[in-house]
């Protein structure tokens, strides 16, 4: 019988929500310390969608300038690392053109060109950071 993989929990407490996350020790270990920053990210990303849409249907959110301003400053660190991933994925992509074609949406001539363009420059820091860990960079 297979030894059954330990589950870590992660938690992030932030004023009255408790996001709960269950990772193997390996996937803990192979993001480290940026876990965390990670889950952080998207509690940001959560908060301010609730707050927009509650601003949206007429009711007061609790969207303020603070609050925007951290949402700006983390998505925008978010988004690049978004793009490190992706273009990660794109320049290590195991399939064929057609399949990263179905996977975008586009046509396999686009695929074809999108996936050059990646792999003709060099990676990005942030497609590093998604290929190692910090102190391989």
């Amino acid at each position: 019988m297979a030894a059954k993989s330990r589950l870590e929990r992660i938690e992030l407490r932030n004023d009255d929500v408790l996001i709960e996350a269950l990772f193997s020790g390996e996937e803990s270990r192979a993001l480290g310390a940026d876990l965390r920053t990670l889950i952080e990210q998207a509690d940001t990303m959560i908060r301010i969608v609730v707050a927009l849409r509650q601003m949206s249907a007429g009711r007061r959110g609790n969207l303020d300038n603070s609050d925007a301003y951290r949402a700006v400053v983390e998505l925008m660190s978010l988004r690049k690392r978004v793009n490190g991933v992706f273009d990660a994925v794109i320049r290590n992509w195991p399939g064929s053109h057609d399949e990263l074609a179905s996977a975008l949406s586009v046509s396999s001539a686009e695929a074809r060109n999108r996936m050059s363009e990646v792999v003709r420059r060099p990676a990005s820091l942030d497609e590093m950071w998604a290929l190692l860990s910090p102190l391989e960079y």
